[in-house]
């Protein structure tokens, strides 16, 4: 039993792997809200895998590279997928004739391409994270499900909220690009950003993670669906306040 219990944490990672890749099955199949939904699902087996891995006193290499491979998938090429798909919506019929063709629509206007870059920069963050100690505590660059959040939160708020800003945003895409060109340089940025991985629950000790979740119960009924892009933006801001103080 015990032998079974220790594969548990990979199992776990792998569970994230395999929904990542139904992510972009769904995408595949123009299913964006079941997309979202999947990646939801992976970022909590993210976080249960860790959790799990040192509640078994299990933590190793093997598992860092694969929670990392499976993160690239979930979090950097899924939601990269997604952006290149919505360009392509809002663009193909002014620069390719192929409306079914990502690839055409990349080749005809190169900066259609730029979601590209949000995979590049997550490979580059997680190989990153694996190699620098300074991130035990902390997180330098935006963490790849934050990332995969702030990008997917975008066709859930336009499902839910069709006639809403950010859905309206979606159409444009000089948003979409600007959210690629963002998304890389964030994930790849010397911000220091607070871990959720809290060992106490004091507000003294963990003053950003408490201020942050003030922002989220502030922003969502203001904001609605636009609340989650917003509060990873402002993640990013109360990082970046904290990092210019040092």
């Amino acid at each position: 039993m015990k032998q079974y219990l220790t594969f548990l944490p990979n199992a776990l990672t792998l569970g994230n792997l395999a929904l990542g890749v139904l992510s972009i099955l769904a995408l595949f199949d123009d299913r964006p809200l079941w997309a979202v939904s999947f990646l939801l699902v992976a970022m909590l087996l993210d976080f249960f895998d860790g959790f799990a891995a040192r509640l078994l006193g299990v933590t190793g290499e093997l598992g860092k590279q694969l929670d990392s491979l499976a993160d690239l998938v979930s979090f950097g090429l899924a939601p990269a997928i997604w952006l290149l798909f919505a360009l392509k919506k809002t663009c193909f019929c002014v620069f390719t004739n192929d409306a079914d063709s990502v690839l055409d629509a990349v080749f005809n206007k190169p900066s259609l391409g730029l979601p590209i870059l949000v995979v590049l920069a997550a490979a580059y963050r997680l190989a990153t994270f694996n190699t620098d100690q300074r991130q035990t505590d902390k997180f330098i660059g935006l963490p790849t499900p934050a990332n995969a959040w702030l990008i997917m939160s975008i066709p859930l708020a336009t499902h839910y909220d069709p006639q809403g800003f950010l859905a309206q945003w979606a159409e444009d895409p000089r948003f979409l690009m600007g959210v690629s060109i963002f998304s890389a340089w964030a994930m790849t940025s010397t911000i220091e950003l607070p871990s959720f991985k809290m060992t106490s629950l004091s507000p003294k000790q963990y003053p950003q993670q408490y201020i942050l979740l003030l922002i989220g119960l502030v922003l969502t009924p203001i904001l609605g669906w636009a609340a989650p892009f917003f509060w990873v933006v402002s993640y990013l801001v109360v990082g970046g306040l904290s990092t210019l103080k040092k």
